[in-house]
């Protein structure tokens, strides 16, 4: 199938236009909230010191830590909607174990951060999570029916309540024990808006005469969403764990047996995604346990990290989580796990390919223009972002050497997603001890690289021993590589029929033309740095940014001229097909050349007010 005969109406070509605009809706209504806290966590880092800023960067390890061993199993295990009442029921029952779960961590890892941060925050932070787990049988519920909107709104909803309190918060307060207090507070606070706002829009969803896109939840009428079995379901599934034989029992196990609230099949790969869960956190927030239980770096180098990683990471946060995640939906849902390509519909598996190649085009774009812009502008986003607090000493040059990060990120993520998706259970088990490698290397490339860059950077290269702390993300780059290599020959393997390293590699980097676009506002870009940046003039600043709009506008044409693999994910959305089709479509190159004229002539005019100003 050739991807312009994909868009005739067949439910597989349905289900591909749905996961995209759910992708396309959500990450727009994602970036909506994200910038508005952006701004008012910007305002914060303006009253606050670097070790609270180390403080609140361990107990959100707490949070996070909490929060993804609980629900990240159930998420991964239950992608496919139920198709009888019965099997409804007791996916429900599993849904619940995730507060059970969150429980558990919670008595476990309380004592644990208690020994060097304040006990009341720490249970704050512990009991923040223990709320935001009772939406997460909802959660997945409306992701399985792909309602994704609601869950968005309501996590922008209360990272807004959050950020406003802290904002006043720590404004308000004129000690760093208060300043913690109130990050404690408004993270609470977080969880408590997030939980009204789910259930609240529960009871309006699931209801008769529900239209749109909430019809899909038809089937969640007269089914209890709270379980019947809640308070017995730690001890059916401790037993099932310790039931439960060999691999070919649990695939004969029957899902509609009435002996126990849980279903064994699915049981049995929620242990096996928890260990998989396990690894994937090492991996991803390693560094955070390794600064938290150490003393490789002093509360303000971790408040440093932590801040330059928030800020580096927000092109993920905004485009690529919800990028994955309905990449990751879409894939469950067309492609069976555990089968190979040859034994399922052929449309279905070229369809994957072609949003496979167009998902990871589109996110590979981001992070090359992520990592290209950071060059010449990370002094100028971190003055803005936090003043001077992070934008003098190493802070640039950390943030410069993050947007590589980012880059691998945006390679692993939906590679990734299209993994977990159609493995199957024995490969899911063989994943994990894959993982433990990487995290071994992770572990001692952090260490090795921090120790060294502490003792000899100062030397051989004149940089502050604050940049130790690249030693971090230097460790992340390479345990994040590794995962990006697998799934990325994984994907190309099971799409391409064979180990294809060009192919694969085809995906990852921009077409001819935009490279070379690409290489030229690098390099304008570079130039207008070291020409700009030592003139402390406000005008001198302007037209360094005057001329990374420039460059960004270029490099934005370029991708929509050139890149064929975005045309094809952009024909899928009804609302770019009828905005082609409108008065804005049929100018649209008028329009452009008008943007660039305005962007230019911005350009002249700084230019012009630099050379008449002294002061200005």
């Amino acid at each position: 199938m050739k991807p312009a005969e994909f868009a005739a109406s067949s439910p597989t070509s349905n289900l591909f236009s749905s996961a995209l605009q759910h992708t396309v809706f959500n990450a727009a209504l994602n970036a909506l909230f994200r910038l508005s806290t952006f701004i008012l966590n910007a305002w914060v880092l303006h009253h606050v010191t670097k070790s609270v800023l180390g403080q609140a960067a361990q107990l959100t390890l707490l949070y996070s830590t909490v929060t993804f061993f609980a629900r990240e199993p159930f998420r991964k295990a239950c992608v496919s909607a139920p198709s009888t009442q019965s099997q409804l029921r007791s996916l429900i029952d599993l849904l619940w174990l995730a507060p059970w779960f969150g429980l558990a961590w919670s008595v476990v890892l309380i004592p644990l951060w208690s020994l060097s941060l304040p006990t009341m925050e720490v249970c704050l932070y512990a009991g923040s999570a223990m709320v935001e787990l009772l939406t997460e049988p909802l959660q997945i519920l409306l992701q399985i029916h792909l309602v994704m909107g609601r869950r968005v709104a309501a996590e922008g909803w209360a990272q807004l309540a959050r950020c406003v309190f802290v904002g006043v918060g720590v404004t308000l307060s004129h000690s760093p024990d208060w300043s913690i207090r109130v990050y404690s507070v408004g993270q609470l606070i977080y969880g408590c808006v997030l939980l009204a706002v789910m259930w609240a829009g529960a009871r309006r969803m699931i209801r008769p005469g529900a239209e749109g896109g909430e019809r899909r939840l038809a089937g969640l009428l007269g089914v209890p969403l709270v379980s019947p079995n809640l308070l017995r379901l730690p001890w059916h599934f401790a037993r099932s764990a310790l039931t439960v034989g060999s691999a070919s029992s649990i695939e004969t196990a029957s899902p509609d047996s009435n002996s126990e609230p849980l279903d064994p099949a699915q049981t049995a790969l929620v242990r096996s995604f928890l260990g998989q869960c396990a690894v994937k956190q090492l991996l991803t927030e390693g560094e955070k346990y390794v600064l938290t239980f150490t003393n490789l770096l002093s509360l303000a180098e971790q408040g440093l990290l932590d801040s330059v990683s928030n800020l580096g990471s927000l092109a993920a946060r905004l485009l690529f989580q919800p990028v994955e995640e309905g990449a990751y939906h879409f894939f469950g849902k067309s492609l069976r796990r555990g089968q190979a390509p040859e034994q399922q519909d052929p449309d279905r598996v070229t369809l994957a390919g072609i949003y496979l190649r167009g998902a990871l085009r589109l996110v590979s774009l981001i992070g090359w223009s992520v990592a290209l812009f950071s060059v010449p502008y990370s002094t100028q986003l971190l003055h803005l972002y936090s003043g001077a607090t992070l934008s003098e000493g190493e802070g640039p040059n950390l943030l410069r050497l993050f947007s590589c990060y980012v880059l691998l990120l945006a390679w692993n993520g939906v590679s990734e997603a299209f993994m977990f998706a159609t493995m199957s259970r024995v490969e899911v088990d063989s994943h994990n001890r894959r993982l433990v490698g990487y995290s071994v290397a992770f572990l001692a490339t952090a260490v090795a690289a921090t120790t060294a860059i502490r003792r000899i950077g100062p030397a051989l290269f004149g940089v502050g021993e604050e940049l130790a702390c690249a030693g971090f993300v230097l460790a992340n780059c390479v345990n994040i590589g590794l995962r990006a290599a697998s799934s990325l020959v994984f994907a190309g393997r099971y799409v391409l029929g064979k180990d294809d390293v060009d192919g694969v590699v085809g995906w990852l980097l921009p077409c001819r033309q935009v490279r070379l676009v690409m290489i030229g506002a690098f390099v304008v870009t570079c130039y207008s740095n070291l020409a700009f940046t030592g003139d402390h003039r406000p005008s001198s600043q302007l037209c360094h940014l005057t001329m990374g709009a420039n460059a960004f506008l270029l490099v934005v044409t370029a991708c929509l001229a050139f890149e064929s693999d975005l045309s094809t994910l952009a024909s899928q959305l009804p609302a770019i097909n009828r905005l082609k089709s409108s008065v804005i479509g049929r100018h649209a190159n008028r329009l452009l050349l008008a943007v660039h004229s305005l962007a230019a002539v911005g350009l002249l005019l700084c230019l012009l007010l630099r050379s008449f100003s002294s002061k200005f």
